[in-house]
């Protein structure tokens, strides 16, 4: 039967750039050094391959050595690619070596040109190939000239038989001037082979990993598990079949002494458990040590704001003293702690009305707060500490588990039998609603592992009802005012309506009632119990929930009753195992970029007061690490705005997709720096290639991540224009321009600028692409629009017409008497666009004349009517008007107003505004955008980032780095938390909510990028730059950067103001229009006033 690979292969595997290349290779690449040679089983040779390609392995390695006998792994591998794999040659990237003893005489080793040429040419015969992907040299040669070696690995490229180079077995000094040899030779070299495990940790000191990093080059390890010496393979001895037994070539017996094989015991026992302990309090809100009882609390304190708790534990016999930490403010979990540091304040209590499997309560005191946790009794494995309560007046219990709810669901009906299923899926409905359907057991299901469910029932002639939970059945007794459950019975206090809480997960039911609580042990096998720890994938995975991996809330009644029952899904007490697995991996050193009595944002992590612990991590520029903190809704609030919480993706790690590298690449020192921007390109991307299109607007910017795949935000105009013009015409022109001309012909519009908004855009579009056609193509529409905005022009009092702010589309603004300042300055910026087009395309005419004299006195006009001396900024309305009046603000506006791209603001007037002005609206997160409104919605009291651009433009003006920082650092914040742009950001309480994946928002972020710290402006003259560098980014580089029909790279180096610009080679005052091709932009910086040489 002809071999079909899986059509899944893809899927299931992760992909990473090599160094700083276009080459991407799979996590885990397979290595033919072993069990391919002619004297293995070539059935399962070909078998391992055809398993790797499945499982998305497209990267083989090999060596012109690798056997035995010599040759015979390039032998076979060409064999299997002649039979089965060689039609996929394009998905596969194969590579060989030539550097150790290959044939007898002078000439068939080490590193001379002759010898490596012609192993390459064997190798290649060998397999059937014209070309391997990479060649490398295996192997440093203290003799042969470095320059001879290089040189002979160019010439393999240059011929066309190896498309890249690579190094094997080198050090770093020797790297570094292999590197410079290579570049100079223009070869592509883009990585180096070599053996890393925690046995053999040679490349941390040999320097091999560090020139690496500085050099930017990939590394890729052989050996990682030290030929299997770091799997179980050997924790009981040494197998017959094994490597050591068959093959002792390269592991040999006496690699494996007994201080190695504790280690090991050591290692495997030790990562596994805590795996396994992980993965079960993923699932749980409950505490517990796994397979052994906690046998008394013994100690519990705040320690530099971390919750710490000392336990006695007994294992094997013996009595342990363990200490854990808390990452939430009153949740524990697996974090270790040495030694408990903190100032005890628990005691044992018996005055509180907690019930149940319980050994003891406890009782802790911290801000006059009495807080209550119980110690349940023993299920067989081991025992478990409850939720927290807060006890208040009167005895009652309330507690607050807000920040683990990820999900909310509310079910509300009048019936005999409400079913409520805790697992669903969702699908698209008529736009803007969505379906809610039955689970499939997919990735794509909603659910959790803990739930809290909070029941109000009309109960007036109702004698009995029964509630099944997933894992108790509970029973109400109308009559005697009871609830039993099992052996336990509690009475609540009720007259019409019967309401309690419950909170569960696999292991508990806690019941909350009046000023009881009733913590009850879950009747799961322990067979289950341990199946629920291994069976593990995610947040989305096939998760067993116990052993109903559909869990379902019923409830029955004699008649139809009116049943209330709000769900909340909660994420468990650790990580997922990918998130685990990656904070592994997180940096030690880390550096402070931005503190306020809110947040502190540092390189690599982020605390935050409003969401609390655990922190939000920055594993690198394509990883963060983050709880799930959005809390996700289904159902539309009862509001006219429309509103509803929606998540993009619902998992505690981000990965940076594979498609990014089509899209601009910021480099910097700072990794949370780099990684927000590369969030916002990930939304770029699922905007426009994530399946979120509406039909008919495929390839198209969708607003936002609506509410599922299928069912985009769709395509607005004002929405268009703002991503075009705050850098989504550098960042994806062509996207850019598809989205334009799309957008004012059908895109929604319900703004007062809607009007002036097509001109805007595609005049900004032409600037930054010199794509003309676009400007023909929109042409009628454009005269169509400016015959609204015509009928709109006041000539009497020089303005146009406008109730709302560019930035509002939902409420009267009636304080602007008419005339709203945001949406005024884009008429103008209309006007003057619309000249500029009616010249371009026709020549200077009368409308041309007639368009640039309006828009020079709406400028002007803006300026007289709307600057308040006293303020010391715009007001939202003009003289005359209830905002000019009460010194009103309207951050859109006023945004407008500064922005050099509108050009009515005066250097002293944005100097003003910078300087005073902004801390009407600035608060910790960011500018509120209509600070004077006492009202609350979506629009009023939260923080827009979007709006921020022109004042990130403002800022690198006058090179206000401290207000740029604070921008940059709001936005970092609240992306980094969540791995996402939100479209709204209360400014009060720092919570994000609404709609998931909002493209204006993640340009509002590059634009303070490119227009703030890179100062990027572009008229018909060309580009500038005017860069404004916090003293903590320095060094920083964006790369792919689109400009007319050029790629930049923009590089900027040292700190101040601009010394000179280099393009290319040539000192320029700026980039010129109409460039073409790939350039080189070097921007230096200096402190004081010299001349660039």
């Amino acid at each position: 039967m002809k071999y079909q690979p899986s059509a899944e292969r893809y899927d299931k595997m992760q992909y990473k750039y090599c160094g700083n290349s276009g080459l991407l290779l799979p996590r885990i690449s397979l290595g033919l050094w072993h069990n391919f040679g002619s004297v293995d089983d070539f059935g399962i040779a070909s078998d391992m391959i055809k398993y790797a390609f499945d499982n998305g392995v497209t990267h083989f390695d090999l060596a012109n050595n690798y056997g035995p006998v010599p040759g015979s792994a390039e032998t076979n591998f060409g064999k299997i690619l002649k039979e089965e794999l060689g039609v996929y040659r394009d998905e596969l990237l194969i590579s060989t070596k030539a550097g150790f003893d290959m044939w007898e005489g002078p000439y068939g080793n080490w590193g001379s040109r002759k010898y490596l040429l012609s192993s390459l040419d064997q190798s290649l015969k060998r397999m059937g190939l014209d070309y391997v992907d990479i060649f490398y040299h295996h192997r440093m040669d203290p003799e042969t000239p470095l320059e001879e070696t290089m040189g002979a690995l160019a010439s393999a490229v240059q011929s066309g038989k190896a498309l890249y180079v690579g190094l094997s077995n080198y050090d770093g000094p020797t790297l570094e001037k292999a590197e410079a040899i290579l570049r100079d030779l223009k070869c592509p070299f883009v990585i180096n082979q070599n053996r890393y495990s925690i046995f053999d940790r040679t490349i941390e000191k040999n320097g091999l990993k560090d020139t690496a990093k500085k050099l930017e080059k990939g590394i890729i390890a052989f050996s990682p598990l030290a030929q299997g010496l770091l799997t179980d393979r050997y924790l009981k001895g040494i197998p017959e079949d094994s490597r050591i037994m068959t093959d002792g070539r390269f592991l040999k017996k006496s690699a494996l002494t007994e201080e190695k094989l504790v280690k090991i015991r050591e290692s495997y026992g030790s990562r596994r458990y805590e795996e396994e302990y992980r993965a079960a309090l993923e699932k749980s809100v409950h505490y517990f040590r796994q397979n052994s009882c906690i046998t008394e609390l013994r100690k519990m304190g705040y320690d530099q704001a971390k919750l710490q708790v000392e336990y006695e534990t007994e294992e094997s016999g013996k009595q342990i003293i363990c200490s854990a930490a808390a990452e939430t403010k009153t949740f524990f979990d697996t974090k270790a702690t040495e030694k408990f540091s903190a100032k005890n304040s628990l005691f044992k209590c018996e005055d509180v009305n907690i019930y149940g499997d319980i050994r003891q309560i406890y009782c802790f005191g911290y801000d006059d707060k009495k807080v209550v946790y119980a110690l349940t009794e023993s299920d067989g494995m081991q025992n478990y500490i409850t939720i927290p309560y807060i006890s208040g007046e009167n005895g009652k219990f309330c507690t607050d588990i807000s920040s683990h709810r990820i999900w909310k669901r509310e079910f509300s009906e009048k019936t005999s039998n409400l079913d409520c299923a805790l697992r669903f899926r969702i699908a698209p409905d008529t736009w803007p609603n969505i379906k809610i359907k039955e689970a499939d057991m997919s990735p794509d299901d909603i659910f959790a592992h803990a739930y809290e469910a909070i029941f109000n029932m009309e109960i007036n002639s109702e004698k009995q009802v029964e509630i099944q939970l997933p894992y108790q059945k509970l029973c109400w007794n109308s009559e005697k005012k009871v609830l039993t459950c099992g052996k336990y019975q509690m009475e609540i206090k009720c007259d019409k309506k019967l309401s309690f809480v419950t909170i569960f997960d696999q292991y508990l039911t806690e019941i909350i009632a009046d000023n009881k609580v009733l913590v009850l042990l879950n009747n799961l096998t322990n067979k289950a119990k341990e199946i629920s720890v291994i069976d593990i994938s995610g947040n989305l995975g096939k998760i067993r929930v116990g052993e109903d991996n559909d869990p379902h809330i019923q409830v029955e009644t004699d008649k139809d009753t009116e049943t209330e029952i709000v769900v909340y899904g909660l994420r468990g007490l650790a990580y997922s195992k990918d998130a685990t697995e990656a904070l592994r991996r997180k940096k030690k050193e880390d550096r402070l970029i931005f503190a306020n009595d809110k947040f502190k944002v540092f390189d690599n992590h982020v605390e935050d007061s409003c969401y609390g612990r655990p922190d939000a991590y920055i594993i690198s520029p394509e990883e963060i690490v983050s709880a799930d903190r959005i809390l996700e809704e289904f159902q539309w609030r009862k509001t006219k705005w429309g509103d509803m919480t929606r998540k993009s993706w619902r998992t505690d790690k981000w990965t940076a997709d594979l498609s990014l590298k089509k899209y601009p690449t910021l480099k910097s020192a700072s990794d949370i720096l780099s990684a927000t921007w590369n969030l916002a390109m990930t939304v770029f991307d699922r905007c426009t290639n994530g399946g979120y299109a509406l039909p008919g607007q495929e390839h198209l910017w969708q607003a936002g991540l609506f509410q599922c795949k299928g069912e985009g935000f769709g395509v607005w105009l004002r929405d268009s224009v703002h991503i075009a013009m705050r850098g989504g015409n550098l960042i994806d022109p062509e996207t850019a321009g598809r989205s334009l001309l799309y957008a004012i012909k059908k895109g929604f519009d319900n703004g007062s600028d809607g009007p002036a908004m097509g001109a805007v855009g595609l005049w900004d579009y032409y600037l930054a692409t010199g794509d003309i056609s676009a400007l023909e193509e929109g042409y009628e529409t454009l005269l169509e629009t400016m015959t609204e905005i015509e009928n709109r022009y006041n000539e009497e009092k020089g303005l146009v017409r406008a109730e709302q702010s560019t930035s509002n589309d939902a409420f009267p603004e009636p304080e602007n008497a008419g005339y709203s300042l945001g949406s005024e300055c884009y008429y103008m910026k209309a006007y003057d666009s619309m000249a500029k087009i009616e010249k371009l395309l026709h020549g200077e005419n009368e409308k041309s004349k007639k368009w640039s004299k309006i828009s020079e006195q709406l400028c002007e006009k803006i300026r007289e009517e709307y600057w308040n001396d006293e303020a010391g900024y715009f007001t939202s309305g003009p003289k005359g008007s209830e905002a000019y009046e009460n010194q009103i603000w309207e951050t859109s506006g006023e945004e407008a107003a500064l922005w050099d791209k509108f050009h009515i603001a005066t250097p002293e007037q944005k100097r003003e505004i910078l300087n005073s002005g902004i801390h009407t609206a600035m608060t910790p997160y960011g500018i509120r955008l209509f600070p004077h409104r006492k009202e609350h919605n979506h629009f009023v009291g939260p923080v827009w980032p979007v709006w921020e651009s022109g004042f990130a433009s403002a800022a690198a003006e006058s090179q206000n780095k401290e207000l740029l920082l604070t921008m940059i650092a709001q936005q970092m914040r609240t992306a980094v938390l969540h791995k996402n742009f939100h479209e709204v950001l209360e400014a009060d309480t720092g919570k994000s909510w609404r709609w998931p994946g909002q493209l204006w928002h993640a340009c509002g972020f590059a634009a303070q990028i490119l227009y703030g710290v890179f100062g990027i402006s572009y008229d018909e003259q060309g580009m500038r730059f005017n860069p404004c560098v916090p003293e903590i980014f320095k060094e920083i580089e964006i790369q792919n950067l689109n400009y007319q029909s050029a790629k930049l790279t923009v590089k900027i180096s040292g700190t101040g103001t601009v010394e000179c610009v280099i393009l290319d080679d040539e000192k320029v005052d700026f980039i010129p229009y109409s460039l073409t091709g790939n350039h080189i932009v070097h921007i230096k910086l200096t402190e004081t006033e010299s001349e660039c040489i």
